[in-house]
């Protein structure tokens, strides 16, 4: 009894800890989908400009965090969005710490609850090239995932850990088409606090953003897959990447610009989960 008596205290305190924290909670994770939002707008919005100007795209998050620095009180801008971005990364390993989507302890919630954590790095990640673009620091010729694909390639067996990860990459690209698809996202969503309005555009900003997003990801993960066959690390693309080898297909402009309106969709689709997202299942 009392041994059980101590679970059930701990599972208490636990429950109530998460209680305690969930205002900070919520709020780190919803400024960090506006940042994600407004950056996810913006590669849109250079996505758009290549396809019609027929010029190669410089999206990407690079591209997107370049442009912005250039506007009116860029600095000022880019700096709030690294803010969000590194909010979001804590809002992300508290989702993982404290189980506050409630994925469980077994093998699949600690599976799910480590991906949180390694969306967190790869936030934290963004936020620190939002931060070396504001201080002017120059970057290497390569960007990250061609270095640590380089690294890796030299390692033992470094090849098929590359492979593996491109498989991750593409299997994750056919889950976003999969939500595309299924409208399962919603169950995030408040649903009961949203009016008919914002529902119906959230589901098709949500729609439209993961399938733009499925793409890129299986594209991605396909160039990771190549890179570890051929043992070349520079096969490798990200986000700008994937979206210059759609531009320079046939009707490459046109596909450019679906693409662009599908992240400029994630981007809007993000806003709606700054707002009217489940943040703690109790």
């Amino acid at each position: 009894m009392k041994a059980g008596e101590s679970g059930g205290r701990t599972t208490d305190d636990l429950k109530e800890t998460v209680r305690e924290v969930r205002p900070w909670v919520a709020l780190l994770g919803r400024l960090g989908f506006a940042a994600i939002g407004f950056v996810y707008i913006f590669v849109g919005i250079l996505a758009v400009q290549a396809a019609i100007s027929l010029r190669e795209a410089r999206a990407g998050t690079r591209g997107a965090f370049a442009y912005i620095a250039q506007l009116p009180f860029g600095q000022f801008l880019l700096a709030a969005v690294a803010v969000g971005f590194a909010f979001h990364a804590v809002w992300r390993f508290t989702q993982a710490l404290m189980d506050t989507d409630a994925k469980g302890s077994d093998a699949k919630g600690k599976a799910l609850r480590a991906g949180f954590v390694g969306i967190g790095l790869i936030y934290l990640g963004l936020a620190f090239s939002a931060v070396k673009i504001i201080l002017g620091t120059r970057s290497s010729h390569r960007f990250w995932a061609q270095s640590w694909a380089a690294w890796l390639l030299a390692q033992p067996l470094g090849g098929w850990l590359v492979a593996l990860i491109g498989a991750g990459v593409f299997i994750a690209g056919i889950y976003f088409l999969y939500q595309a698809y299924s409208t399962k996202f919603r169950h995030w969503l408040l649903l009961e606090k949203m009016s008919g309005a914002q529902e119906k555009w959230g589901t098709r900003f949500g729609r439209f953003g993961f399938a733009a997003r499925g793409v890129i990801f299986c594209i991605i993960g396909f160039f990771l897959v190549f890179a570890a066959w051929y043992s070349d690390a520079g096969e490798t693309r990200n986000f700008g990447g994937a979206l210059r080898f759609v531009e320079r297909q046939p009707y490459g402009a046109w596909l450019l610009g679906l693409l662009a309106a599908g992240l400029f969709s994630h981007g809007m689709f993000m806003f709606f989960l700054a707002k009217c997202r489940r943040m703690v299942c109790n």
